[in-house]
């Protein structure tokens, strides 16, 4: 068997160099968990949200996205949920809990 070629998928080794394609994929697949991250931390949880805040994060000029990415973004407006794109918000504010108790029908006379 030939030996991998160093752009392969082969299996990193401790103590030898990283092969470019493989350190490239480590470095999508970092990206892409600490999106993740900020997104749970942010009160997105589901796919759906998710697809949208970072549509919406997108969708910014270059020059108009804060230094620290997705994560300043979505912190900046869960702090302030009125500033944040209108499809955004339901997702950043939190559920209120319990459904609100319907009183019950007073008896009916007999």
């Amino acid at each position: 068997m030939p030996p991998a070629a160093p752009d392969d998928d082969a299996p990193i080794e401790a103590g030898k160099p990283v092969p470019f394609k493989a350190y490239e994929k480590m470095q999508s697949q970092l990206a892409e968990l600490t999106d993740r991250i900020a997104l749970v931390r942010a009160g997105i949880d589901d796919d759906e949200g998710a697809a949208v805040a970072r549509m919406l994060f997108d969708r910014l000029p270059a020059d108009k996205r804060p230094e620290g990415g997705l994560s300043a973004w979505l912190t900046a407006h869960k702090a302030a949920p009125d500033t944040a794109p209108v499809s955004l918000r339901p997702s950043l504010v939190p559920a209120t809990g319990a459904p609100p108790v319907v009183p019950a029908a007073p008896p009916r006379p007999v």
